[in-house]
């Protein structure tokens, strides 16, 4: 199992200043292909600028090989992919917490911040088999959901891609030489490498 971590980050926040959207793109196309090619299933938490992205990637697939992606939603933002193509979990624990302050508008920071949260810790939880985390681009969350992943799935082996920019490139430097991967732009040869090697365990006859 893998777990996805990506964003375009947003200028004006957080790691924005170093935002390159296509080479953020095309690496989670590339990742896409890959793990649907080679069956592996994998996980992640949805985002406007990256869910829709994913969906691109799976649309010449065949339906049944959509079921090897998993889409987490917090309930706040929920609606936002109430018709996706892929096989979409709301976190319960989440959908509780907006009832309280349902009828607010706007939504205040401090729920959507506790909603993401327990959508993040729902992911991790659902898969301790988790045996790689894929970090792409990317704002704060991409450290928080590095530190959750250390957490609930301590041996996941860490495939940060710095050439996407953002807080996977800081993440990248603070890797030790012997973790510290580079890709060299060719994302796809990139991961059917190491998507290969020694992490047979992991495939699906889905």
């Amino acid at each position: 199992m893998i777990f996805l971590s990506a964003s375009i980050p947003v200028s004006g926040r957080p790691f924005g200043e170093d935002s390159r959207p296509e080479e953020i793109k095309k690496a989670v196309r590339a990742f896409v292909s890959v793990c649907l090619e080679q069956r592996r299933a994998f996980y992640f938490g949805g985002h406007p600028s990256i869910t829709p992205v994913v969906e691109e990637a799976t649309m010449s697939a065949p339906e049944k090989s959509r079921e090897l992606i998993t889409l987490y939603q917090s309930a706040v933002f929920g609606v936002c992919e109430a018709d996706s193509p892929l096989r979409t979990v709301i976190t319960e624990a989440a959908v509780a917490v907006s009832e309280l302050k349902r009828e607010q508008k706007p939504i205040q920071p401090e729920l959507i911040a506790l909603s993401v949260e327990l959508m993040r810790r729902r992911m991790f939880k659902d898969h301790p088999d988790t045996d790689a985390a894929v970090f792409i681009g990317g704002m704060d969350g991409i450290l928080v959901e590095r530190e959750l992943l250390l957490e609930y799935c301590p041996n996941a082996r860490l495939l940060p891609l710095p050439d996407t920019g953002g807080a996977t490139a800081y993440l990248y430097g603070r890797l030790s030489p012997k973790e510290a991967l580079l890709s060299g732009h060719d994302y796809e040869r990139f991961f059917k490498t190491l998507l290969d090697v020694g992490m047979e365990r992991g495939r699906t006859n889905a």
